[in-house]
């Protein structure tokens, strides 16, 4: 069973979007100020999805970050390991991902992406709708990319995954009970 914090990954995320406070004092325009991380208490948040399942059967279940990083150091196999990074930093879905190619990945110092191909979405009239594109920031998940592509020789038109979406399924069943 995943614990929650045990990395001690801290109570703090600093993602972009929880920096995003508003601190204009009056009679100034310009851009937001960012501030300090917020803190998230995970353990309250633990505590309380069984409740919120429960109320919300609409709800499906889910994990927290602490508990997607311990998953992530919990699989040792380097492809596993980076399906997992890639559904983390990305929030694609499976297909999404296991469809992806080196050449998906746009590495631009100032506009990094990955463009995912849409899965089952109609029959757009034309191929821009059939792609999406998905800036990526982080460094270290652009890092991981580069050395797992180069560390496993994938081609530039190749796949990184070789197995269905079921066979992975499959396998974050297994990772996550």
């Amino acid at each position: 069973k995943l614990c929650c914090g045990s990395r001690g990954i801290g109570d703090l995320v600093p993602t972009r979007a929880a920096q995003r406070i508003v601190d204009n004092p009056p009679g100034e325009q310009g851009n937001p100020t960012l501030t300090q991380p917020i803190p998230i208490n995970w353990s309250y948040h633990v505590d309380r999805r069984p409740k919120l399942l429960i109320d919300h059967d609409n709800l499906p279940p889910y994990l927290l970050k602490p508990e997607i990083v311990d998953l992530i150091d919990y699989v040792h196999d380097s492809r596993d390991r980076f399906l997992l990074e890639v559904l983390w930093h990305t929030g694609a879905s499976i297909s999404e991902v296991l469809a992806l190619k080196a050449s998906s990945f746009i590495f631009d110092p100032d506009n990094s992406y990955v463009v995912l191909k849409r899965i089952k979405r109609g029959s757009p009239k034309r191929k821009e709708k059939d792609k999406r594109r998905l800036p990526i920031n982080d460094v270290k998940f652009i890092n991981t990319v580069k050395r797992y592509t180069k560390t496993n020789r994938i081609r530039t038109n190749h796949r990184f995954f070789d197995f269905n979406r079921s066979t992975a399924n499959r396998k974050i069943s297994k990772w996550v009970t």
